[in-house]
């Protein structure tokens, strides 16, 4: 599924290929948003899954997905055919039906996750999981970066495609072997849906972790849709070689990934989280004084992209933990689960949205400021920054799984 991820909807070869379809900030981050809104459905879908069986869903909405990314095949000729007047609704079509059926997958993925992971090795399961996913990740973005710098042609994108496809295919297949996910008797409290998952938020703890990962999801959600293009229209970098940072951002997680989850298993997830905090605040100052088309440009770029990747695993090691462990009840992992993954999807979708729209109004924006080059994705950095802080205040007081303190 790596191999589909990079290629598709979460790699900078999607990226790239809607630029070069000349589609402006404004348009892709209102595609890219489309993904997380539709998480909001989980609020309303999850007691049938429940009942229907989690692997059952996954199984099945997982197949689905992987065969609504063949249709984005047609763009091309669809933006030839028609001049462009039709290319950004066909995709946004495209989008909506993609970002329903995976709403659903995901809405079962979560509780079914819980269930199949002991939690005495949450964290080293993670560190595994990640060191794995990366190993491929990292030799199908330099096979992407290959592909996309031997030609101009927009069907090397397309090639990409449906390699990514087939790929999903498989991870369908491999998917259907793992345990667990049965079908779950509810009660009649519990299957009322809508009002139920909404009573999950009186829980303080819960409220508190919502809000923290909300704003960091907003703070950093632009980032793998926005950097690519800033990387390739402010600092210079050649096509293949900003398809070739996320090379760096991988191979940053996998030499990190064993000591985050081994720490998050010793020491607990909190200090994991709020060490990644803190870390990105280093790294989007150093997106703010990178310097543009110098010698010293692309390694510290790839530095930067190295940095990215060690942050994101932690992150991901330390947040995931710290919901399944300390954060959800077992016995009501499907109301919590529909919520939180709502709720991501909520601030994910937004801050797509807002983000390329702010980038657009801010197009004409440059000069310096004490240093630092002023560009269109200034402000943008500048509101990560300020979303961080305040995210770490967040974190900071969401009841821990272990006595640990970042210190």
């Amino acid at each position: 599924n790596a191999v589909y991820s990079q290629l598709t909807f979460w790699g900078a070869p999607f990226v790239l290929f809607f630029s070069e379809l000349n589609l402006s900030n404004s348009e892709i981050g209102f595609i890219f948003s489309l993904l997380p809104f539709f998480g909001l459905i989980a609020l309303f879908i999850a007691p049938a899954i429940a009942r229907f069986g989690y692997k059952r869903t996954y199984i099945s909405y997982y197949t689905v997905r992987k065969l609504i990314t063949l249709p984005l095949l047609l763009v091309p000729w669809i933006d030839k055919r028609y001049d462009g007047a039709y290319t950004l609704l066909f995709i946004t079509a495209v989008f909506v039906a993609f970002a329903i059926v995976r709403s659903v997958a995901n809405t079962a993925y979560f509780p079914w996750r819980q269930e199949y992971i002991p939690d005495s090795v949450r964290g080293k399961y993670a560190a595994t999981l990640n060191t794995v996913t990366q190993l491929v990740s990292v030799v199908t973005v330099a096979f992407a970066s290959y592909v996309i710098g031997r030609s101009s042609d927009i069907n090397r994108f397309l090639y990409l495609i449906i390699i990514g496809v087939i790929f999903g295919l498989i991870a369908v297949r491999l998917a259907a072997r793992i345990p667990g996910g049965a079908p779950v008797q509810l009660s009649s409290k519990q299957g009322s849906g809508f009002n139920t998952a909404l009573a999950t938020l009186r829980d303080g703890n819960f409220r508190l972790y919502l809000i923290g990962l909300g704003i960091i999801t907003f703070a950093v959600t632009p980032e793998a849709t926005f950097v690519p293009l800033f990387m390739q229209r402010e600092a210079g970098l050649p096509l293949n070689q900003v398809v070739l940072l996320q090379t760096a951002t991988l191979v940053g997680g996998l030499l990190s990934t064993f000591f985050w989850g081994w720490a998050s298993d010793r020491f607990g997830s909190k200090p994991i989280i709020l060490s990644s905090l803190y870390l990105q605040l280093f790294l989007i100052t150093g997106w703010l004084i990178l310097p543009r088309n110098t010698p010293y440009t692309t390694p510290l770029a790839f530095t930067l992209a190295g940095l990215q990747g060690i942050i994101a695993i932690a992150c991901v090691i330390g947040a995931g933990r710290l919901l399944y462990v300390r954060i959800v009840p077992t016995a009501q992992k499907s109301e919590y689960m529909a919520v939180y993954y709502a709720v991501l999807g909520l601030f994910g979708g937004v801050s797509q949205l807002l983000s390329g729209q702010l980038i657009d109004l801010t197009a004409n924006m440059s000069g310096q400021i004490a240093g630092i080059t002023i560009t269109p994705f200034t402000p943008l950095f500048g509101m990560s920054l300020l979303l961080t802080v305040v995210g770490i205040f967040f974190f900071s007081r969401v009841s821990a799984d272990n006595t640990y303190s970042f210190g």
